[in-house]
């Protein structure tokens, strides 16, 4: 028997170039807008720098229905004041099984995920690692390419 190969975040998680962004300037009614219109559950929110960007934070759905709802903020609240700055990361060569731990253990829906330098190159969400232990566990007539 062959032993069965781990599944590394990189296969698996959403690549930089296909993540939302926010600037760190929006309030929480763009962020949300942003959200809602690009089908996503989190944005990354970022600081411009020339051609570049620092990444500040993320903010979820939750982040903005928290702030909104409970917290009765006004919806021009910018989005520095409820994001998450404290995020969690994986590495893309961290295993499936490591990172569905961290968001177990941290009790977090989004990881960010940065190389050695800790420059971000994607994110996992809790869906992402469902789907793959989904995947991984019977043969569905999909793969992997046509879902991402």
């Amino acid at each position: 028997k062959t032993k069965k190969q781990k599944m590394r975040v990189e296969k698996f998680m959403t690549k930089k170039d296909k993540l939302v962004y926010v600037s760190d300037t929006a309030s929480v009614d763009d962020a949300s807008a942003l959200m809602l219109d690009k089908k996503v559950s989190s944005a990354i929110v970022v600081r411009e720098q020339g051609s570049d960007f620092s990444v500040l934070g993320i903010v979820t759905k939750t982040d903005a229905l928290k702030a909104l709802v409970k917290d009765k903020l006004p919806g021009t609240t910018s989005i520095t004041q409820v994001m998450t700055q404290s995020f969690r990361t994986v590495s893309p060569d961290d295993e499936r099984d490591t990172a569905a731990s961290q968001i177990m253990t941290h009790k977090v829906h989004h990881l960010i995920v940065v190389d050695k330098n800790g420059t971000l190159v994607g994110i996992v969400s809790a869906w992402d690692i469902a789907r793959e232990v989904t995947l991984d566990g019977k043969a569905w007539p999909y793969n992997r390419e046509a879902l991402m």
